[in-house]
């Protein structure tokens, strides 16, 4: 395995905050220059980055990822050789999906909303104190850079390239069972839950 795995907030595009990403998605969809958008607003293509647009039942969110590595690091985390375990805290099972065949793909995307509300209600034993640190990195990290409305997209990227296929599509996805195999014996988080009424709703705290 090598490279990264990738953790992108997706942002919910409003055409009147955000002005620059409206009229690049305008120009994409007219199949227009991006680069001539970017040219007329100043900006240099070669500093803007990758950008992609997204459209579902939930509205049109923008993924960009600037060729600048301090603006880089407000819109994507990266992780070496392997998927954080506080990344896939993020999601439910109905969330990640392994595509590929030859080269195996893990990927998940989930509402930062429904993020925020996992993440705070997973309980972490003491044994495993060092992820409950990167849990509450991770949170502040969203908080800072994300919004309710916005969605985060988690891809293994080429972290399971291997060029005689070796890690294929059944590779990644005993890989991903045997994480949160391992991460169930010291997490319990609802979302994972075989009981289906606590899928749906976070552990209440009652009044004392």
């Amino acid at each position: 395995m090598s490279e990264f795995a990738l953790l992108t907030i997706q942002k919910k595009l409003d055409h009147e905050k955000q002005s620059l990403y409206w009229n690049l998605y305008m120009a994409k969809k007219s199949k227009q220059s991006i680069e001539k958008v970017l040219k007329d607003e100043g900006i240099d293509p070669h500093l803007f980055g990758k950008i992609r647009f997204i459209e579902n039942h939930q509205g049109i969110f923008v993924e960009h990822v600037s060729n600048d590595q301090e603006k880089a690091s407000e819109q994507q985390l990266k992780c070496e050789m392997d998927i954080a375990s506080e990344w896939l805290m993020c999601f439910s099972f109905r969330e990640m999906s392994v595509i590929g065949l030859d080269m195996g793909v893990f990927e998940a995307e989930a509402n930062i909303s429904d993020v925020f509300e996992r993440l705070h209600w997973s309980e972490i034993e003491n044994s495993n104190f060092d992820l409950f640190v990167k849990r509450d990195m991770l949170i502040k990290w969203l908080r800072k850079h994300a919004t309710h409305q916005d969605r985060i997209h988690l891809s293994s990227d080429w972290l399971f390239y291997h060029p005689e296929g070796k890690y294929d599509y059944s590779f990644v996805e005993r890989f991903i069972n045997r994480r949160i195999s391992e991460l169930r014996k010291t997490v319990t988080c609802n979302h994972w839950s075989k009981d289906p009424l606590a899928r749906l709703q976070p552990m209440q705290m009652t009044a004392s």
